[in-house]
């Protein structure tokens, strides 16, 4: 097993090595999936990729969040495909987050927002990411693709 440790993982690991990846930009460090997330897991973590969600709004802009609700994660209520951009906009995305079983809420009211993914591509050009599509229907693969 030496051998093949020697002969194989090393080569592999050193021209490879890890990456480190932020899922939802670090959830439970910071509101997950918002700018003010990647950007601090890039700060301070050196991430080498951001793993984000997307869905839809009910004018069909591609936003960056998890669920198919605003509930869990803003002030707001209701299904993403029923609130327009708009609507979405005006949300705290840092309303819920909590470190502390709920005794505090440290972002709330910092202008944290639900970012589209154009926004957050637009902040990010030089940033990798593992897209993953929470929306089954109405589709939006095709809405991802550059045009």
């Amino acid at each position: 097993m030496n051998f093949v440790r020697k002969i194989i993982l090393k080569p592999v690991l050193s021209k490879n090595p890890p990456l480190h990846i932020s899922h939802r930009g670090g959830a439970k460090l910071y509101p997950e999936n918002t700018i003010f997330a990647f950007k601090k897991c890039i700060e301070n973590f050196n991430t080498d990729m951001i793993e984000l969600d997307v869905n839809s709004t009910k004018n069909g802009v591609i936003v960056v969040i998890h669920d198919e609700t605003v509930d869990r994660t803003t002030n707001g209520t209701g299904k993403l495909l029923a609130l327009t951009l708009n609507e979405i906009k005006k949300l705290d995305a840092g309303y819920r987050f909590t470190l502390d079983g709920g005794k505090t809420f440290p972002f709330r009211e910092k202008r944290v927002r639900i970012p589209t993914l154009e926004e957050v591509f637009k902040t990010f050009p030089d940033m990798r990411f593992t897209i993953e599509i929470k929306q089954n229907y109405p589709p939006i693969e095709k809405e991802l693709f550059v045009k």
